[in-house]
Formats: structure tokens, sequence, C-alpha cells
């Protein structure tokens, strides 16, 4: 009886399987393309997931092949703009100093007397223009007469404006007006002329960076600090630069410049060009 029946089924079998072939290569092939069309927008969608974007904060200070950065002064600005453009392909950033003078009286900009970069006009934006056109950085340099000549601030002066700015919001928008107003790529506080002796002058100096620093952050424009050179925190240079903390100063910007070519000139010695140089802080 079971041999009659495994006889059958020998040839039963087969027939079965074959069908059931049929049928599962039928439904793969209706049931294909909606899973396949599925697992690729998955894919898709995990890609889009996980590409990388453009973060518009990601540290760029420069343009130039090296980081090294041009000054352009407007009271000689026709020869520095000569120099600038000798070097401009291969180093188009530049800080522009002539219109960021400070009145420490009202916390406005005064252009430079002598500003020479446009015809008739004191102005340099036309500078802003050109260090743009080369694909440059152009920075805006804030700074104070303070050399000694006659109308020239005090020491006492700048610190009571530095002061002041920590509390005076103004004072931080007239800065963050002429960014805006002449599309600079950031600012470069340029103040040397601290009081010593003033009542917590280090923390104030800080205090006032870091207020300036965060009003540039949401335009997304970087900010550094001109640094007075030294060999440690009570060198010959103290009575110059004895109002900078350069540990709090290292919390209030994002790149400093070390002016260490103020000190080899000082010196009458000619060292290594320094001046200019952006170092990222720690």
């Amino acid at each position: 009886m079971f041999g009659r029946i495994f006889s059958r089924t020998r040839y039963l079998f087969p027939l079965l399987l074959a069908l059931f072939a049929v049928f599962l290569t039928g439904w793969i092939l209706v049931a294909a393309p909606l899973n396949h069309s599925a697992w690729l927008e998955a894919v898709s969608l995990q890609s889009q997931q996980q590409a990388p974007t453009s973060d518009p904060n990601t540290f760029h200070l420069l343009n130039g092949k090296l980081a090294s950065l041009g000054w352009i002064v407007g009271r000689d600005c026709q020869r520095g703009l000569r120099a600038y453009l000798q070097t401009a392909d291969t180093n188009p950033d530049a800080a522009l100093v002539g219109t960021g003078w400070l009145d420490p009286t009202t916390g406005t900009f005064i252009n430079g007397q002598n500003n020479n970069c446009m015809p008739g006009s004191l102005s340099m934006d036309n500078v802003v223009q050109l260090v743009h056109s080369k694909g440059g950085m152009a920075y805006f340099t804030v700074t104070m007469m303070t050399d000694g000549t006659p109308g020239s601030w005090t020491s006492q002066q700048q610190s009571d404006y530095i002061r002041r700015g920590t509390t005076d919001q103004s004072y931080i928008d007239n800065i963050v007006r002429e960014v805006q107003r002449a599309h600079y790529d950031g600012v470069i506080m340029d103040l040397e002329a601290g009081l010593a002796t003033y009542p917590n002058i280090q923390q104030l100096f800080a205090t006032y960076n870091q207020r300036v620093w965060a009003a540039l952050k949401p335009l997304h424009k970087w900010y550094g600090i001109a640094l007075i050179h030294k060999l440690n925190d009570h060198d010959d240079y103290y009575s110059l630069n004895a109002f900078e903390n350069w540990s709090l100063l290292a919390r209030a910007a994002d790149f400093i410049v070390v002016m260490a070519v103020d000190q080899c000139t000082w010196m009458e010695e000619i060292g290594s060009l320094m001046a200019g140089s952006t170092t990222r802080m720690a």
C-alpha cells in the first residue's frame, strides 16, 4: 500500500513543487517594485540624514594661502594698496585702519583726517570692496589715537571708555552698525593704552571684548584682539600691556593678533615677521 502511495507521490511532488515555484516567482515580481521603491526611499533618506552639511560657523578666518593678514592704513592708503596688490593673489586678506578711530567720550567713530583711499573722501569702503574682489576677508580695525601727539586721547580716557563699554550698549551697537554698513567680515580690537593702575582694568577689558564678540556672533562675523607683545606677565613693557590679561582675553575672541614686530622695531632689531599672524585660541 505504502509502495503504491509513494509511487504516485513520486510524480505528484515535482508537479506541486513546480506550481509553488511559479506562484512564488509571480508574487516576487508583483511585490518587488513596491518593496524595491520603498528600499530605495529608505536608503535615500538615510543618505540625506548622514550627508555632511556646511556649517556657517566653521572656523575660517582667512582665505589666503598663508596665515598672514595685511594691514592697510588710511593715511598711507595709496602705497598700502599698491603693496597689497603685489601679493593679493596669495594673501588677499586685510585689516583696514582709518575709519575706526574711536572718540572715547561718545563711543562713536572718527574718520582719519588724512585718509586718502578715495579722491575727495575719507572713506575706505573702496578698499573693502577691493579686498572682497580679490577673494579676501576684510577686517574692521577698532582703535584709538593715544600716541601723545596734540589732540590725541589719554590712557585715562581710553580706560574710561572701556569701563563704559561694559554696560553701555550703544558703544557695542556702533561697532556692529559699521561692520554691517560696509560689509566687513570681522573686527579686530586694537586698543593699546589702557591705564595699568585703573581699578579692575584687566577684567573690564575682558568683559568689554566679550560683549563685542557676543554681538558679532549672530552675524557670523569673526572677532580678534590685537595684543601688545609680552615676554612674561611683568616684562619691561608692563606699563603698556598690563591692562591686557591674556588668560582672560583667550575667552573673549575668535583669534588674537600678537604685535611682535612692534617689539622688534622698538628694540631696533629685525626679528621674525609675526604681526598680523593669526592664532586660534585654545
